[in-house]
This record gives C-alpha cells, structure tokens and sequence, in this order.
C-alpha cells in the first residue's frame, strides 16, 4: 500500500520517503544472483521487461525492491542513477558497479528498484507510481526525484549517468526527456554529474543524429520515442513552459546537456578521468575491456585514487595488451611499489607509445624503475611521473 502522498510503509507500518529508497551495491550483486537468468550475460532481458515480468510478480506488498531490500533499516540516498529502461539488466549491472562497487555502503536511487511498481505487467501509468513520482504535489519540484537529488546533494554524492547500446538508433538517453530534466535538476541543486566512461559517447548520449540535432523541446520524450505522451512528460513540459519558467527556460536546459557532455569520447577511447572508481571500479573496467581487448587504444583512469594495488592489476593486464597506445594515471595514490609493477609490465608490452604518472606519489625508487625501463626498451615508450 501506498499512502496518499506517495510514501511507502514498512512492514512495520513506518511511513518512508524518497530520500530512503536507496540500495546498495552488495544488494544489487544479491539481486542479480536471486534471478540468474535475467543477469546472465547472455540474456537480452531490459530493465523494462525486468519490471513487468519479475518485480511486479514478485515485489507485491506496497514496497520497492529497495525498501524491501531495507524494510528494517531504510537506506539513505547518497548516489542517483540517471538511465531509461532499454539496457539488459547483466549490462546495467555492470555498468552501475563500474560506477558504485568502491562505495558500497553508499545507498543509490535506481528508479525501478526504488519506486514501487504495482501488480499489473500491462500497465503503464500505475496509480500508485503516480502517487509516489508526485509525493503529494503536482508540481514536480517538490515530487520524488526532488526530494532524491536533495539527499543526493546533502550527502555530497553524485548523479551517474549511464546510458546503454539500445537507444543509440533512438536518439541516445537524450531523447528520454526524464534523463534531460534530471541531469537539469542536479546541475541547479550544485550535484556532480559522472559519465560512465563506456557509454560516453556521442551516439550514446544523442544518437545518430549528433549534438548538432540535440532539441530537447522537440523530440525528448519520456518512453521511447513515438510512445505516447505520459502524465510524467505533461508535468515536465508544464514546469518548463509555465509562467515562472521564463522564456529561456528550453535553450538553458539544452546548453546544460550539451555542456556537461562537451567531452563526449570515442568508442576506442575509455576516458574515465574523475569517476571515483576506485579500486573494485578500475577491476570491473578492465575486466569489460578483457571482454574486447583489440577494441581500446586509449585508457584514461586519472583521479580515480588509484593506489599501488590497483596499478599492479592493471600493470598485470598491460603486460599482455596489445592495443593500447596511450595510458594516463595521473593525479592519483600510485607509489613505488605501483610504478615497479608498471615499469615491469612495460619491458614486456609492446603497443604503449605514452605512460602519463604525474601528480602522484612514486619516490626514488619508482622513479629508477620506470627511468631504467625507458632506457631498457629504447625509449619506444614515453613515460612521465614528474
């Protein structure tokens, strides 16, 4: 049961509100291994056929799968997942604990986990969604996703936005008008946004028509393009064309997108500079890098706080790569010990022309290791740590 404002009851009838929806990433590997084939690898299952023929069977009591995750001890939001529902599930999976696994105690707002999705597999615009999207306002500034990215900002967390393969022949995540208003919404409560490194891309983020064809106004919608118009895209459009919005209220919300994605990367490139990875991070990006090694020349994984033991497992997977040509790692925790194991690692790798290493914290003899391998291999290899 949802109450008349949109909160959710614990089964001991507390009532709880958006801020406390959040799940953790140990929760989210747990939900993945309580349904194995839909995580599966193999799989081709969205998060929209997730919900209808799973969560909704078996999420019935009034509570999300977060909540219910959580029901004696509600977990605070501190992280918020911008994404639409066409990603398979073992991808999102992915993706979200490349972003997450190193903060795994932090509660993220994944909104189909979050909300509770109702009963009904047919339906689209539940009343209960509603009631909880709304918290008990039809303005939408004072509805669920407000009161998330408030927690979200309280607790100096980050907004993640990751996008997926599917809608790159549907306008990118940009087309989903949610994914625009959001990432508006969290530029104006001051919310870091991180873009996941693999699906950064142009195509990713706008599709095959580019920046250059990027109108929010026009063509961004809230489901798939060509669905029709929800309660959900009514409310959005109304906040944004109302009488307080002001006449610039579209063109500022398209120069945020377009501005916050300026540095949108190429398929062979994996720029993940200041996604607080960290260590679990960085080993989950390699390993979707093992998965198609001849596909990335380029690895950016500055100010990550990398430390030695992360740069010996990514030494360990360059000592066999054959594709990378360029490697940065600066501003970050790397010691002696970390530039020893890359040092090592380059006697053997072939590929790498740049090694960047600045800004961190390798001593003498770091320094020695790396000077006597440049020297060793000819130079082939431009190293910097200073």
């Amino acid at each position: 049961m949802i109450t008349p404002t949109g909160k959710q009851l614990t089964t001991s009838g507390a009532e709880v509100g958006p801020s406390m929806w959040g799940i953790t990433s140990p929760q989210l590997k747990q939900l993945g291994r309580n349904y194995p084939t839909v995580f599966d690898r193999t799989a081709s299952v969205s998060a929209r056929d997730f919900v209808n023929n799973h969560v909704k069977r078996d999420y019935r009591g009034g509570r999300g799968v977060a909540l219910t995750f959580n029901d004696g001890d509600p977990k605070e939001v501190g992280i918020m997942i911008s994404h639409c529902w066409d990603e398979t599930m073992s991808a999102f999976l992915r993706d979200v604990l490349i972003m997450t696994d190193d903060h795994d105690t932090a509660g993220m707002f994944i909104c189909f986990l979050a909300l509770y999705q109702g009963t009904d597999p047919n339906a689209d615009d539940d009343p209960e969604v509603k009631l909880q999207v709304e918290q008990g306002s039809t303005d939408i500034n004072k509805g669920c996703f407000a009161e998330v990215l408030n927690s979200v900002a309280k607790n100096g967390g980050p907004m993640v936005v990751i996008s997926n393969d599917a809608v790159c022949s549907t306008g990118g995540l940009y087309s989903r008008l949610w994914c625009v208003w959001e990432v508006h919404c969290a530029l104006e409560d001051d919310v870091e946004i991180l873009m996941h490194p693999r699906t950064s891309t142009e195509l990713h983020l706008f599709g095959t028509g580019g920046k250059g064809s990027f109108d929010p106004k026009k063509n961004a919608r809230c489901g798939k393009p060509g669905s029709k118009i929800t309660d959900d895209e009514i409310s959005i459009r109304r906040t944004i064309d109302g009488p307080t919005a002001g006449p610039g209220k579209w063109p500022t919300i398209k120069d945020q997108i377009l501005d916050c994605s300026k540095y949108t990367t190429k398929p062979s490139r994996m720029e993940a500079d200041s996604c607080r990875l960290g260590h679990r991070g960085v080993n989950l990006l390699l390993e979707l890098m093992a998965e198609d090694p001849s596909k990335y020349t380029k690895l950016d994984l500055s100010r990550n706080g990398i430390g030695d033991h992360t740069a010996q497992v990514l030494a360990a997977a360059l000592h066999h790569n054959t594709t990378l040509t360029s490697v940065s790692l600066r501003h970050n925790k790397i010691g002696d010990g970390g530039a020893q194991a890359l040092a090592a690692a380059l006697r053997h790798n072939t590929t790498l022309e740049y090694v960047w290493l600045g800004s961190n914290n390798i001593g003498e003899g770091g320094a020695k290791a790396l000077n006597d391998v440049s020297l060793a291999t000819g130079k082939r290899c431009v190293v910097l740590w200073n």
